[in-house]
């Protein structure tokens, strides 16, 4: 988002850990203030645009969530300041009628048109939704990333005519009009009504020898790479948005590529929130005296000691050596041990055997008081 370099909290006057209703409350006697019908100084158009902008971010969660971890430059890259806007219009009108200053769709178009967009605007976009798989230790520095979507454009083979040469002739039931006009009579009235050429499906066209690049369709599907930055603390399941444009000289078009974030797992460790989970394996004499296993985390490697006489179930807990929380806060490791029998040879289960005649005794005694069910 270009421009606006200002601390948010600062334009609104509120402090970083404020209420959305000190932050609502703020806004309105800012805009009151500064509003452009209501104040004719110079500086007050601008002024108005800065504390509507703060506004729009500081009241949505995951806005303000970026913001208050990346600032301006995280929000940039996550949404277009046309995004930042078009969430909070309700909220924006709510405000205006209760204020009795109109609507603020009106001003907005009139004040935000120089941003280079404007509510109504309609352009060729589409939308494609990739998937980003993230190792835990890329999502707490953050990573660029090369994705590849698939688009579909103008046939190069027909020109977009869904035709070969030649093989492209005029609707006779239109004339090439792509409508089809009926008149009634009814009484001294005339009607006239125009409908869709069911022949040619309004397209004025009949297709006798499709093209066989596209089938017939005008589009071809193709593949396009395009690097995305992901910035730190971004959560399982985030959508990140990007607008992509086409330089191809097709129309100007824009593809709004959605970045879903996808955190990575596997048997042995997973994120939830801010934490990571990591299943350590540990044999069963490391259960029993006690062991100290090296873990690579995301920030370098931590040596984490489990303790003697582990029971299943049991986690240790490594505090802020997790993921990137809120306001720069970080979660935890937590590390749940987990025994695995030994593979090996005819010693190893001998020693075992051992164990388990020393064992036993303790053990049958144990049971006969855990497992009585009368």
């Amino acid at each position: 988002m270009p421009g606006a370099k200002k601390d948010y909290y600062e334009i609104l006057g509120v402090p970083r850990n404020a209420t959305k209703e000190e932050i609502k409350r703020a806004y309105r006697r800012l805009v009151l203030q500064y509003h452009p019908d209501r104040n004719k100084s110079p500086e007050a158009e601008e002024k108005f645009k800065e504390i509507s902008e703060a506004y729009a971010v500081l009241m949505d969660d995951e806005k303000r969530r970026i913001y208050d971890m990346y600032g301006h430059e995280g929000l940039s890259g996550a949404y277009t300041r046309e995004d930042v806007f078009r969430s909070r219009m309700g909220d924006f009108e709510d405000i205006f009628r209760d204020l009795g200053l109109g609507s603020f769709s009106s001003i907005f178009e009139r004040l935000f048109r120089d941003f280079g967009f404007g509510l109504y605007e309609e352009r060729e976009a589409r939308e494609v939704v990739v998937d980003v798989e993230l190792s835990p230790k890329e999502v707490f520095n953050g990573a660029r990333k090369t994705v590849q979507y698939s688009v579909l454009e103008v046939c190069h083979s027909c020109g977009g005519s869904g035709a070969e040469p030649g093989g492209l002739r005029t609707c006779t039931a239109c004339r090439g009009m792509g409508q089809v006009v009926r008149t009634s009579v009814l009484g001294h009235m005339t009607y006239s009504v125009a409908r869709t050429c069911d022949v040619c499906g309004g397209t004025g066209r009949i297709i006798e020898k499709p093209c066989k690049t596209c089938k017939g369709s005008g589009r071809v599907q193709s593949f396009r790479s395009y690097e995305v930055e992901i910035p730190r603390g971004v959560l399982d399941g985030s959508l990140l948005r990007f607008v992509v444009r086409d330089d191809s000289g097709h129309g100007g078009s824009e593809t709004y590529l959605v970045a879903r974030i996808r955190v990575k797992k596997t048997p042995y460790f997973y994120v939830r929130g801010g934490d990571i989970v990591v299943r350590a394996p540990i044999s069963p004499s490391e259960a029993v005296l006690g062991v100290t296993v090296r873990i690579h985390g995301v920030d370098g490697p931590i040596d984490v000691k489990i303790p003697p006489r582990t029971r299943p179930g049991r986690s240790v807990v490594v505090k802020g050596r997790g993921l990137w929380r809120e306001r720069g806060l970080r979660g935890d490791l937590i590390v749940k041990p987990v025994v695995v029998a030994p593979r090996g040879g005819q010693e190893v289960k001998r020693l075992y055997e051992q164990i388990q005649r020393s064992e036993r005794e303790f053990m049958e005694r144990w049971r006969g008081r855990a497992l009585r069910l009368e």
